[in-house]
């Protein structure tokens, strides 16, 4: 069974993915359009790519715990390190690209596994062209919350693509806008299935949904400024707020400097073993 704390952590997640040796492919020209279309509606590639890093500060309210997340985040655009502060219990998360550390970390999640989800969910327009990156268009469906259809793109990874090679994502994209409206999700990080006390067999866990319920424009890039994310039941479990975006700050290399009492975290993307 499931711990209810587990749970919270695995509605609130995905997987980082990082560059590998493949460009991103697409199934057919078509839906190549359909991504060029929806990346153009958030502003293109041109302005993005050129940010010395991409930076906001986020607030999350999750169903049953008291607690807020609120955390402010800066990742370096292309090496893709990344430094954390989360401003309610005072703790720290940095990623040099090698390692991942924690200072005061309390969170019931690995580390190296939630180092780069706000980043991946917030950018995933552009996040679509990373190296391994597999898109196939698929079915129009529609996600919880709403009845209208989107188009529906598949997001998947080639073996040896980041942590987690096995996670899955569809894409909604409103087709008269072309914005991504919603994310399906697929859970496949071992460490916290294994800590899920799920059974060997289960090798993800989803789908979960993050809608982006409303945008902003920001130097140039349309991004999320509210989301929320329901359950594989369509029950609402957080709602989100991301305020302070930035794409102009220069990357603060002092913040990666790993103080004494640092943890690095040591998880493993794999499942363990029984």
């Amino acid at each position: 069974m499931i711990g209810a704390r587990w749970l919270t952590g695995l509605l609130l997640l995905a997987s980082t993915t990082a560059l590998a040796a493949a460009a991103a492919t697409y199934d057919s020209p078509a839906t190549r359009s359909t991504i060029e279309r929806m990346i153009e509606a958030h502003g293109g590639m041109s302005a993005w790519e050129a940010a010395p890093s991409v930076s906001f500060l986020r607030r999350a309210e999750l169903v049953g715990d008291p607690q807020p997340w609120v955390l402010h985040e800066t990742i370096e655009q292309g090496r893709r390190r990344l430094y954390q502060d989360w401003l309610e219990e005072g703790a720290r998360l940095a990623s040099d690209g090698n390692e991942v550390w924690t200072v005061n970390w309390s969170k019931v999640f690995p580390p190296a596994f939630v180092a780069q989800i706000g980043f991946y969910f917030l950018n995933m327009p552009w996040i679509t062209q990373d190296r391994g990156v597999i898109l196939k268009e698929v079915d129009p469906g529609s996600y919880p919350s709403t009845e209208a259809e989107f188009t529906r793109v598949e997001m998947t990874f080639q073996p040896g693509t980041g942590d987690t090679p096995g996670d899955r994502y569809v894409l909604y994209i409103e087709p008269e806008t072309h914005l991504l409206r919603a994310i399906e999700y697929h859970v496949s990080y071992g460490a916290l299935l294994d800590g899920s006390y799920l059974a060997p067999s289960v090798k993800t866990i989803g789908p979960f949904f993050h809608v982006n319920d409303e945008f902003a424009e920001v130097d140039g890039n349309t991004v999320p400024v509210r989301y929320t994310v329901y359950s594989q039941i369509g029950s609402k479990s957080i709602a989100g707020v991301v305020e302070d975006w930035s794409f102009s700050r220069p990357f603060d290399e002092s913040k990666l400097v790993k103080p004494p009492e640092a943890r690095v975290d040591e998880s493993n993307r794999e499942r363990r073993k029984h």
